[in-house]
């Protein structure tokens, strides 16, 4: 497929212009312009394109290709003209993948299991009104079929895409799918967040930038609050998952660079 996309090469309308503005803006473009072909091109854009967009799937690998500029994606997904020939079997999967999470996501509700996420919480208080459990009441245990989230998803109804491992989003217009800012995620009403893994993760990575910062004497207010935020925002998702902790404790000399800031309850 690569070595007949590279005997193409594209000419640039101002649709392409528009979307290489906002992620090429060191380079200037004019319409006509040819558009150079490489296979690198293809074979990354055709895995972030899977991974990131169609198939919830792989959110691990998706995070390795975030270098990628959405702009950019979106402008070589629209040209990749061989792409048409598996369309429908991609769309398929990605329907598929997408129900059986909703559909296990909804099921560990109504067994009483934390879901965390903002979009969990809401549906915790619907379902569960009035100390009953409504998913064993009237119509409301569709939500454990895959067939009724595979219908709602064809259908436009409802919508998820992957944003971490085990965290998902269920606002079509969400910008959050390359670099995942935890403390927007925590009180994101969207969102549902399945275990701590990506939490852990998070924490520990915000440990390590604090240690190299202070080591390296380059900590600074914006720097101390973003990975001191990033912390708080992983702790109250280990708290809403009711998982044991123990909170992390800042040096004062980190606390006070610290710009005042709340994480979202």
């Amino acid at each position: 497929m690569f070595a007949e996309l590279l005997e193409i090469d594209f000419v640039l309308d101002d649709e392409d212009i528009a979307a290489l503005n906002v992620s090429e803006g060191n380079h200037r473009f004019k319409a006509g312009q040819e558009w150079k072909v490489n296979s690198h091109q293809f074979r990354r854009s055709f895995a972030y394109y899977l991974v990131g967009y169609q198939l919830c799937s792989f959110p691990a690998l998706k995070q390795q290709l975030g270098h990628l500029s959405l702009a950019m994606t979106m402008h070589y997904a629209k040209n990749a003209i061989k792409f048409s020939r598996i369309w429908h079997d991609v769309e398929r999967e990605k329907v598929e993948q997408s129900a059986k999470i909703l559909a296990r996501l909804y099921g560990k509700m109504a067994n009483d299991e934390p879901v965390a996420g903002g979009k969990a919480k809401s549906w915790n208080k619907e379902l569960f009104m009035d100390g009953k459990n409504h998913f064993k009441v009237g119509d409301s245990n569709k939500l454990l079929s895959t067939d009724y989230w595979r219908e709602m998803l064809v259908s436009g109804k409802e919508h998820i895409h992957a944003i971490a491992p085990s965290m998902y989003c269920s606002n079509a217009s969400c910008s959050m799918r390359i670099n995942i800012d935890l403390t927007e995620c925590v009180g994101c009403e969207f969102d549902y967040i399945e275990d701590a893994q990506y939490a852990h993760t998070a924490i520990m990575t915000a440990k390590r930038n604090l240690d190299l910062l202070v080591r390296n004497n380059e900590l600074n207010p914006s720097s101390a609050t973003k990975e001191v935020m990033t912390v708080k925002a992983a702790e109250k998702i280990l708290s809403d998952l009711g998982l044991d902790f123990e909170p992390v404790d800042f040096p004062e000399d980190i606390l006070n660079k610290v710009i005042n800031f709340e994480v979202a309850s």
